[in-house]
């Protein structure tokens, strides 16, 4: 991994991410919004969908270099297991407390090094070891306000298999993006998610509900389509070409420090003394991490 001080480029593509962060914990309790008059499997079908949408018409001219099977089909197997990512930390969302969802789905950065580690022959030292750590006693001190009151059920098991597809996911996107635009990983990525979504909705649920969803269901969709898909996306695509995974997945551990935030303001949820010294221990270990090699 670069120092930051060693190339300007490398630290803008780590504020790329840390944005990308600032979006997606604010779409986490936008997200409650649009469960008020919408189902999970309908909305992101939409959504991705019109992402999708969004990036072919847009950027079709580079897309349209890209389209070779071998480019475009380790461009949908990661679009399989961002979906996954998406399906699994939404339903999370809906079943669990937006924080400990928050939380369970920022361990994505234990599961990105274990992978690291198992496939890629990855050396994690000592110190980065312990920052790993640190961040993750932060995230729990953030989300479980220290108190130990962590209740397990169907909710957390989805964030945690959230948290497993996207560790996978960063270590594919950053293996296929050499090959590929940044657009075409992206809209590939929304098509396929999108594909997965359609037969659960079709099975399990009534579209008839987006015909008559509230108005501020329609708004904070289209928060979450523009801003945590189509934005967060690219940020995270194009800051894939320049940044190690294992570093994308720990500073992806900034998110449940976005989403308490956000859900505090919006929904009421209560930040702790206890979770503001562990969201402390997340910037700091975040900081470090952008100074050191993860070897050492």
């Amino acid at each position: 991994m670069t120092v930051i001080g060693e190339n300007n480029s490398v630290g803008k593509y780590k504020m790329f991410i840390l944005l990308e962060c600032l979006i997606w914990g604010v779409g986490n309790p936008v997200t409650r919004y649009i469960y008020l008059s919408m189902t999970p499997f309908c909305y992101m079908t939409v959504r991705f969908a019109i992402a999708t949408l969004f990036f072919v018409l847009i950027f079709r001219k580079h897309i349209v270099k890209d389209l070779k099977w071998e480019k475009i089909k380790g461009c949908a197997i990661v679009g399989v297991f961002m979906g996954g990512a998406y399906i699994f930390g939404n339903l999370a969302i809906e079943q669990a407390m937006v924080t400990i969802a928050g939380f369970l789905m920022g361990t994505s950065v234990v599961f990105t090094s274990i992978f690291s580690v198992i496939f890629l022959k990855v050396k994690l030292g000592k110190r980065f070891l312990a920052i790993l750590l640190t961040v993750i006693v932060g995230m729990y001190m953030l989300c479980c306000g220290g108190t130990g009151e962590f209740a397990f059920g169907l909710g957390e098991v989805y964030g945690l298999l959230s948290a497993a597809c996207l560790g996978v996911t960063l270590l594919l996107s950053a293996k296929y993006i050499k090959d590929v635009t940044p657009y075409t990983l992206s809209a590939v990525q929304c098509g396929v998610t999108a594909l997965l979504c359609m037969p659960f909705a079709l099975i399990m649920e009534d579209f008839g509900c987006m015909s008559g969803a509230l108005p501020v269901s329609w708004v904070a969709l289209a928060y979450v389509t523009l801003g945590c898909t189509v934005a967060a996306f690219m940020l995270q695509n194009v800051s894939l070409r320049h940044l190690s995974p294992i570093f994308v997945s720990l500073a992806f551990s900034m998110e449940p420090i976005f989403t308490a935030i956000a859900s505090f303001f919006m929904l009421g949820e209560k930040i702790t003394a206890v979770g503001m010294i562990g969201s402390v221990l997340i910037m700091a270990g975040i900081i470090a991490a952008s100074v050191i090699n993860e070897s050492k």
